[in-house]
C-alpha cells in the first residue's frame, strides 16, 4: 500500500521513469527506474526536500556530484547522472539488484573467508576514492550492495553523499535551549547534528574533528567486526549511548565472540578500530595489504593462520641443541646479552644487572587520574531526563582525541616525536647520557647496567594498550640490547619491582622477551629467537599490544612468535609505566617516534 501512495511511482524525472521503491532513509529515498531511451535499469536517489531546500545545497550538490561521478572502480557504484526536475533533486546510479550486505547478514556472521573477501574489496574501493580526495563518511552495510550476478562481488555506494547532508552552520553557536529532533531509530543521526551512522562512526567524526581516510578505515573496521561476529562492537538504546562507547570504550575482542576467527584477522580488526587515528591503518590500502597477506597465508595452509610469523630458537642453560624452552627452565640474565653461535646454531640471551631507575615514583591512590570522573556531569544530566540528542553537542566540550586541546578521555595516550622534552624523558643517570635534538632521543650507555629511560609524566597503565617505538643501534657490539619496556613498577624506595621488555640484540638478528624476577631480583628470558624481520644497522620499529595479560609482539609490523605462540600470556605484572630499555657498554642508540595508545582505563 505504501508504494501505491507514493506520488513518484510511474512519474518521470528527466529521462528516467520511476518503476518501484527500493528503500527510504531520513535523507533520501531510493527507487528502481529505467532510462526511457537507453532502456537501462538505474537506481534513482531522490533527496529529501527538507534537505534539498536548504540554502546553498544545490550548489554543493552539483559540485560534489560531479566529483563522485568521476570515480571509476569495479567495487564502486557508478553515478550516471544528476539533476533537478519539478523541484525534485535526484541522482541516477548503477542498479545492482542483489540487495545490501545488511540484508545478507540479517543478524548472522559470515565465514571469515567471506568477510576477508568483502572487506578487501571495500578497502580498495575506499582507497580509490581517497586518492580522488573523497572521504565517504558513512561506510556501513546498508551502503554495500551485493551483485545480483555474483554474490562474492560487493559494491560501495553513496560516496561523498554524507558530506552533502552536513550543515555548513557553525555548531559552536548551538543553543541548548532550542530542542532538536531526536532520531526515530538509534542507528540514525540527525541531519543537523553529526552526519553518519552512529554504529559505524569514528570517534573524531563524532567529536566533529577533522575527518580523513582513517575515518573510513574505522567504519570499515566496524563492518568487519559485524561480519565476523554477527553484531556491532557497541550497542545501546540511543545513538548518543553508542557514540559515547565509540569515543571511550574499547571494543570486545573478536575472538571472544567468535573463537573461529584467526588471530591475524582479529588483529586487523582491532587495529582498524583504534580510537586514535594514528594507531589505525594509515590508509585503506594499508589495511587491504594486511588483509591480502592474511588471506594468502590462510589459503596456503590451515596451520599458518598468521602471515610471516617467525619461529624462535631456544637454548636452555647447559643445552647444546635447539629445543623448546620450558616455562620453568628459563635462563637467567647475567652479564653478556645475546651470544650468537657463529655456526648458525641456537641463540642464547643474557642481560646485565638493572641500574637504578631515577625519578620514577608511584602515584598515590588519591592522586591517580580517574577519567570516568569527567563523565559525572553527563550522567547527572541524563539522570535528570535531558534528551540525549540535546546533550550530544556538549560532548565536543568534554571529549577529545590525542592532539586536541582536551585530553580528558585519552590523557595517557601520546605520540612522541621528540620535538622537545615536554614529557620529561630521563636525561641523566649513572652510566647513561641522553639528549634530544633533531626529533631524536639519543642514548649513550657508559656502564654494564640495564637502563630504563621513560617519560615521567604518565599514569599507571591500564590492562589494554599498545606501545611502539622506532629504535636504532648506531654503534655497539653484539652484547648490546635495546627495546621497549612496560609494566615498569617501582616501590616507595625507588627500587624496580617488575617489568617486561621486548628487545633486540646488537647482532642484528636476535630478539627476546625479558621479565624481571622479583624472587631472584634478576632479569630472565621468557623467550629468545632470531628473525629476518629485524633490520641490521638501521631503524627497527618494535611494538607490543597488551590485553589483560595477553601480549602480541611485532618487529617492523611483522608478528613475532614467543615460545611458538603468536599470543603470549603472563599475568605476573600489571599497571606501572612504559619506557625504553638499553644495555651495552659504550653503545649508542637513537629513538624516533614513540607511541602509546590506551584502549581502556
Amino acid at each position: 500500500m505504501a508504494e501505491l501512495q507514493d506520488p513518484l511511482l510511474g512519474k518521470k524525472l528527466g529521462p528516467y521513469r520511476i518503476e518501484g521503491k527500493l528503500g527510504q532513509g531520513g535523507m533520501a529515498s531510493v527507487y528502481k527506474g529505467s532510462h526511457t531511451r537507453l532502456q537501462r535499469d538505474v537506481a534513482i536517489k531522490v533527496i529529501s526536500s527538507q534537505i534539498a531546500d536548504q540554502a546553498d545545497f544545490q550548489a554543493r550538490f552539483e559540485l560534489e556530484a560531479r566529483v563522485i561521478a568521476k570515480l571509476d572502480h569495479p567495487n564502486i557504484v557508478s553515478v550516471y547522472d544528476f539533476g533537478e526536475e519539478q523541484h525534485i533533486t535526484y541522482l541516477a546510479m548503477q542498479y545492482i539488484g542483489g540487495g545490501t550486505l545488511r540484508d545478507r547478514l540479517h543478524g548472522q556472521n559470515l565465514s571469515y573467508q567471506q568477510a576477508i573477501t568483502y572487506t578487501l574489496q571495500m578497502a580498495r574501493a575506499l582507497h580509490h576514492a581517497h586518492q580522488h580526495g573523497i572521504v565517504h563518511r558513512d561506510v556501513k552495510p546498508q551502503n554495500m550492495l551485493v551483485d545480483a550476478n555474483n554474490a562474492d562481488h560487493l559494491l560501495l555506494s553513496d560516496f561523498g553523499i554524507a558530506k552533502l547532508f552536513d550543515t555548513p552552520t557553525d555548531t559552536s553557536h548551538w543553543n541548548p535551549q532550542v530542542p532538536r529532533q531526536t532520531p526515530a531509530a538509534p542507528e540514525l543521526t540527525s541531519i543537523d547534528q553529526i552526519v553518519g551512522t552512529a554504529e559505524y562512526m569514528a570517534p573524531e567524526q563524532a567529536l566533529r574533528q577533522t575527518v580523513d581516510a582513517r575515518t573510513d578505515v574505522y567504519a570499515l573496521g566496524v563492518v568487519l567486526f559485524l561480519m565476523l561476529t554477527g553484531r556491532p562492537p557497541f550497542r545501546a538504546n540511543t545513538a548518543v549511548g553508542i557514540i559515547l562507547q565509540h569515543i571511550q570504550t574499547p571494543p570486545p575482542a573478536v575472538q571472544q565472540l567468535n573463537p573461529l576467527v584467526p588471530s591475524a584477522l582479529a588483529q586487523i580488526t582491532a587495529r582498524a578500530l583504534a580510537k586514535d587515528p594514528a594507531a589505525r591503518f594509515q590508509s585503506a590500502e594499508e589495511m587491504a595489504q594486511a588483509l591480502e597477506m592474511t588471506q594468502s597465508a590462510l589459503s596456503s595452509s590451515s596451520l599458518a593462520p598468521v602471515p610471516q610469523v617467525d619461529k624462535p630458537v631456544f637454548l636452555p642453560p647447559g643445552s647444546a641443541q635447539s629445543q623448546p624452552s620450558a616455562r620453568n627452565s628459563i635462563a637467567p640474565f647475567y652479564a653478556h646479552p645475546f651470544v650468537s653461535d657463529k655456526q648458525a646454531g641456537p641463540t642464547t640471551l643474557t642481560a646485565p644487572p638493572v641500574a637504578a631507575v631515577p625519578g620514577l615514583r608511584r602515584i598515590p591512590t588519591k592522586q591517580r587520574s580517574r577519567p570516568w570522573q569527567s563523565l559525572i556531569p553527563l550522567v547527572i544530566l541524563i539522570a535528570l531526563g535531558v534528551a540525549s540528542w540535546q546533550l550530544f553537542p556538549l560532548l565536543h566540550l568534554s571529549f577529545s582525541l590525542p592532539g586536541g586541546s582536551n585530553q580528558t578521555i585519552t590523557s595517557a595516550n601520546f605520540t612522541e616525536n621528540f620535538q622537545d622534552n615536554r614529557r620529561n624523558w630521563s636525561m641523566t643517570n649513572n652510566g647513561l647520557e641522553a639528549q634530544i635534538s633533531n626529533h631524536t632521543y639519543e642514548i649513550t650507555v657508559d656502564d654494564d647496567q640495564s637502563h630504563f629511560p621513560y617519560p615521567q609524566d604518565q599514569n599507571d597503565l591500564p590492562p589494554i594498550f599498545t606501545l611502539s617505538s622506532q629504535l636504532t643501534l648506531n654503534h655497539g657490539n653484539t652484547a648490546a640490547l635495546y627495546g621497549i619496556s612496560f609494566n615498569l613498577n617501582i616501590d616507595d624506595q625507588n627500587h624496580l619491582t617488575s617489568y617486561y621488555a621486548f628487545v633486540l640484540g646488537g647482532d642484528g638478528k636476535t630478539y627476546g622477551l625479558l621479565k624481571y624476577n622479583t624472587d631472584t631480583q634478576q632479569s630472565e628470558a621468557i623467550s629468545t629467537g632470531s628473525s629476518t624481520a629485524i633490520h641490521n644497522a638501521t631503524k627497527n620499529t618494535l611494538k607490543v599490544s597488551a590485553n589483560h595479560g595477553h601480549f602480541q609482539f611485532f618487529i617492523n609490523d611483522q608478528l613475532i612468535a614467543i615460545n611458538g605462540q603468536t599470543t603470549t600470556t603472563d599475568t605476573s605484572y600489571s599497571g606501572g609505566k612504559v619506557g625504553l630499555f638499553f644495555a651495552g657498554k659504550d653503545a649508542n642508540f637513537s629513538v624516533g617516534t614513540t607511541q602509546l595508545s590506551i584502549l581502556s582505563k
